[in-house]
């Protein structure tokens, strides 16, 4: 999830669940301070269980998407779609079966950011997990960041592959780590909410993803071989380092 996102912007409370993915928190609990529910649309979610549990996925989703875009536009662009969709979602007050359509609303945009994460890899036939799926090589002995995980032993060879992995796997943690923080700026743990952090958080998190991506678009092209490798391992260093900061920051 975890983005991240985005690359995440300055929002208003009605567009509260552009941003705020779920860190497990209770069922019940969407993605936004039910406090400071302002529409039709947002009372209807906090006062439904099922709602709930739809707005908080499709958060997490969101965050998900959002921090595995690659450039500042590509994110603006899924922040636009996201607004729109907000539009269609409210105008289900209208339609001859309320509850319904925000179901199946909730349900589209799900799948259209990409479905819910299952952290369990998919099994093959035999029971083994994919191959595809595989968890990342683990760091060897004086192996210092991504690139040299997967240059090491029987990584070698295979760091396209490895590197995927790595990535999605620190996109995913990046992404329940700002959802965690937004959370708890949200109030969602029992603590005031403070609608300037949160927005000065988002800030910071647009910040860094467009550091993140143009140093690593610019190691990439300054490497004399494997310029999409030297990316990726980049990206991936990054990332995990914001999110130890951001994870550190919490507590």
């Amino acid at each position: 999830m975890r983005n991240r996102t985005a690359r995440l912007l300055p929002l208003a409370a009605p567009l509260g669940a552009l941003a705020l993915a779920a860190s497990l928190p209770a069922a019940g609990r969407p993605s936004f301070d039910c406090g400071r529910a302002s529409t039709w649309a947002e009372r209807t979610i906090c006062n439904d269980d099922a709602l709930a549990d739809a707005d908080r996925e499709m958060s997490a989703a969101f965050s998900r998407r959002r921090a595995a875009l690659a450039d500042g536009g590509q994110r603006r662009h899924l922040l636009t779609e996201q607004r729109q969709w907000l539009g269609r979602r409210d105008e289900c007050r209208t339609a001859p079966a309320p509850t319904a359509c925000l179901e199946q609303q909730y349900e589209e945009r799900i799948e259209a950011l990409g479905g819910r994460h299952d952290p369990a890899p998919p099994r093959a036939a035999s029971g083994a997990p994919a191959l595809a799926e595989a968890p990342p090589a683990e760091p060897r002995p004086g192996a210092v960041g991504a690139w040299a995980e997967c240059h090491a032993g029987d990584a070698a060879g295979a760091d396209g592959l490895c590197l995927d992995r790595l990535l999605a796997a620190a996109t995913a943690a990046f992404g329940d780590a700002e959802a965690a923080t937004l959370k708890r700026l949200a109030g969602a743990d029992g603590t005031p909410p403070n609608a300037a952090a949160a927005e000065a958080f988002r800030a910071s998190q647009d910040a860094f993803l467009r550091f993140r991506d143009a140093t690593c678009r610019w190691r990439g092209a300054a490497a004399a071989h494997g310029t999409e490798s030297v990316r990726q391992a980049c990206l991936v260093d990054y990332t995990r380092a914001r999110t130890a900061e951001i994870s550190a920051a919490r507590r």
